[in-house]
């Protein structure tokens, strides 16, 4: 009898510490995002500070209904959102979590991220972000579509997936193309990190305030009467115009602009490297070696995807991105690029061994990928049919004028023929662009064509030190088929553009254009 009442009280107290860690595991869970209503304000703090806010799939499913019902609100005039510790407004997305998790973490990860880029794009309140701190990958995503994006002198903003084997998504196949010049290209390729006063010289935020001001400033927010757009951007500019901090030093690429905007503005990665290699300068010859480092089959992805995306709306984009993130996860090179310990989740730099990705030493094409991706393994089709749907509702957001104290860079035009049309949006027609799908710049703005297939992926490449790439590593093999309808049904129909298909026809490739099939 004693043993079964001992076997019991086991039984019981096990019960109770199951019970407690469910309740923990919740609470830490719930505890990730804060979203209060403040004042006139609804305010989003993400508040994972021990792992730099980065962004999971919990927090977005918590963020999105929430901002939708602010934006029903009536009482609610805008939103703020920020992120607490102080070290980071949001490194970027948890990738850790969507490379160790099966298939379906991963797309629904990814589409519900997209899915909440689109919306605070299109929503109809003024949404402010502080970026205050580390601001990249999924973080820059929660930020540059919304209206305001306030930067501080201790902002780092950078979108460094080109080293982890992915490509600059959230959107930033839209907006860097129209960073003036070729800016937006020199950052996605390179990932280089802007930091303080410059993430708004280059356009990337619309107010630059001192950080021991920022709250101070949401105080004034929360306390405004009924604002209007024009009310909230008078108080951010009456900030920004106070903030004296680093407002007499130059832009820190004002003395490559020119060179950025000349190298960068060719077809082709290998065209690229070979334009900074003739350069010769010191400048051009560091950007030579970070090029090396990255995966080549991301540069590839990353300078098409701003190719393309320059003319498209926000929604192609994503659409487009959400295509090619679910290639990247079924791949090689990015699980590899996490695996490495080269992401920014858990630490401000890159630490772990250099990864192994896919390509060789002098030679990288996208035939060179396809080669190798015949006939590996490839997810069900149904997978790279799923539809991204993203609404297109008509947006009511008006433009609002330029501040006459808003300094941006002012970036040479760009050099040589593949720069024939318009140049890209300033910083000041960022701020004040109107949301309704394709901007008024993508009209005048002829993407470059990349060329129908290439050999070699730049010289610079074969005297790289550092990764060794590997020759026969699978990646997913995708080439365009049909259209996806409603429910994700393919229709039969004439097989869509690949947009990141350069290889000759009839052979497999890695394209992401309307649609995809998987090719086993």
């Amino acid at each position: 009898m004693s043993g079964l009442v001992s076997r019991f009280n086991s039984f019981r107290r096990t019960e109770v510490i199951l019970q407690h860690l469910r309740l923990s595991a919740h609470t830490d869970a719930a505890g990730e995002v804060l979203l209060e209503r403040r004042g006139c304000a609804g305010v989003i703090t993400l508040n994972r500070p021990k792992a730099l806010n980065a962004l999971n799939l919990n927090m977005i499913r918590q963020i999105y209904p929430q901002l939708k019902k602010w934006e029903q609100d009536p009482q609610t005039f805008l939103i703020i959102i920020k992120g607490a510790g102080g070290k980071a407004f949001c490194a970027g997305g948890d990738i850790r979590e969507v490379v160790k998790g099966d298939r379906k973490i991963s797309e629904d990860f990814f589409r519900e991220e997209y899915v909440l880029n689109n919306a605070i794009d299109s929503c109809q309140k003024p949404y402010v972000a502080f970026i205050h701190g580390i601001t990249m990958g999924g973080g820059v995503g929660l930020s540059v579509h919304g209206l305001f994006r306030v930067a501080t002198e201790k902002s780092l903003f950078a979108m460094p997936e080109t080293a982890i084997g992915l490509f600059p998504d959230v959107g930033g196949g839209y907006f860097l193309p129209r960073l003036p010049g070729r800016l937006g290209y020199f950052l996605a390729l390179t990932g280089f990190r802007l930091k303080g006063r410059d993430v708004h010289r280059a356009g990337i935020a619309t107010h630059f305030v001192e950080s021991e001001k920022l709250s101070l400033l949401e105080e004034d927010l929360l306390s405004l009467k009924s604002p209007s757009k024009e009310n909230i951007a008078d108080v951010l500019e009456t900030y920004h115009a106070k903030s004296k901090v680093d407002e007499g030093t130059a832009f820190v690429l004002q003395e490559h602009l020119g060179r950025i905007n000349s190298c960068f503005s060719a077809d082709s990665v290998e065209q690229i490297i070979e334009n900074l290699q003739q350069d010769g300068s010191p400048f051009a010859l560091e950007q030579v070696k970070v090029l090396s480092k990255m995966s080549p089959t991301s540069l590839k992805i990353t300078l098409r995807l701003l190719t393309e995306g320059s003319s498209k709306s926000l929604q192609d984009v994503l659409t487009m991105e959400y295509r090619l993130s679910q290639a990247c996860v079924g791949g090689h090179d990015f699980p590899e690029g996490v695996r490495a310990g080269r992401c920014l989740v858990h630490q401000s730099v890159y630490v772990g061994r250099l990864p192994l990705f896919t390509g060789t030493a002098h030679v990288l094409s996208m035939a060179h990928v396809a080669r190798h991706s015949r006939g590996r393994a490839a997810p069900p089709p149904s997978l790279a049919l799923r539809q991204l749907s993203l609404p297109r509702q008509k947006q009511h957001r008006e433009a609002l004028p330029a501040p006459t104290c808003r300094s941006h860079v002012a970036a040479p035009a760009p050099a040589g023929p593949q720069r024939e049309a318009g140049t890209p949006l300033g910083p000041a027609q960022m701020a004040s662009r109107s949301h309704s799908g394709g901007s008024a710049c993508c009209s005048q703005m002829t993407a470059p064509r990349l060329g129908a297939s290439h050999d070699a992926c730049g010289r610079g490449l074969s005297r790289r030190q550092g990764p060794r790439w590997v020759r026969h590593q699978p990646f997913l093999s995708l080439q365009p088929s049909s259209l996806p309808q409603a429910g994700g049904v393919a229709q039969p129909g004439p097989a869509p553009p690949a947009v990141l298909s350069a290889t000759p026809a009839g052979s497999s490739c890695l394209a992401a254009g309307v649609s995809f099939a998987c090719r086993g």
